[in-house]
């Protein structure tokens, strides 16, 4: 929370739009599942569902792709180059 607080701190003069993105971008952050950790069977199903229903659900936190939807060939034409 202290870190949240202090990026929301110096994000003041910034539009205030963007400081509700960063701040959310710092929730997601400091929520976010750490790496390493097992998820259970229903964890997974429910990560990728609550995934799927996002507005951009290819999109990290960072802006940056993080998943992607593959087509039936897709998939094998990736196959096959291995």
């Amino acid at each position: 929370i202290e870190r949240i607080i202090e990026q929301y701190r110096n994000r003041l003069s910034a539009d205030p739009a963007d400081i509700r993105k960063e701040l959310a971008r710092s929730i997601a952050r400091s929520m976010a599942i750490r790496r390493g950790r097992r998820l259970s069977t229903a964890e997974m199903e429910r990560l990728v569902s609550d995934l799927l229903r996002c507005a951009e659900p290819s999109l990290g936190i960072d802006g940056k792709p993080c998943s992607r939807v593959m087509t039936h060939e897709e998939i094998l034409a990736q196959l096959r180059r291995s």
